[in-house]
């Protein structure tokens, strides 16, 4: 169960990081600002239910099944571009249009955020296998791209 100052610091320690992650994951700011806006709100409605060791691992997963959700829907539309067209290398670039959805969630919570295995098999709902084979063929494609 969250207490209101749980809550609080919650939004202090983790709203940039949601933000962050799924504005990368969906690369479309207002949808970014919307879903981390609706995830607090469904925080804030369903704290009793919610310890506080869990409350990352909630967010996040929260967070994809969002962006998920909303793709599926068709209100964002997914671009997989299979090749770049100049010679210069931008990660930024090469993230948001060269892996696909899921790879991208999982290299960023991996990653960026630090989360192991397991954690990130509660937040996407894949097997560990198939996390860490979508890692190395992500982190692979980013090599790959890069010596081009």
């Amino acid at each position: 169960m969250l207490t209101d100052k749980d809550y609080n610091a919650i939004v202090d320690q983790y709203s940039d990081r949601v933000y962050e992650f799924t504005l990368r994951c969906s690369s479309n700011k207002p949808l970014a600002k919307e879903s981390t806006f609706e995830l607090y709100e469904k925080l804030w409605q369903n704290r009793k239910k919610i310890t506080l060791d869990f409350v990352k691992i909630w967010l996040f997963k929260h967070a994809f099944l969002f962006i998920k959700d909303d793709i599926r829907r068709g209100n964002l539309s997914y671009q997989h571009v299979g090749s770049r067209t100049n010679d210069t290398f931008d990660f930024d670039d090469v993230f948001e249009k060269f892996l696909p959805f899921t790879d991208k969630c999982i290299l960023y919570l991996r990653d960026v955020e630090n989360l192991d295995y397991q954690s990130i098999q509660k937040v996407i709902n894949l097997s560990p296998l198939k996390i860490k084979e979508s890692l190395f063929k992500s982190r692979f494609k980013i090599l790959k791209l890069n010596d081009k």
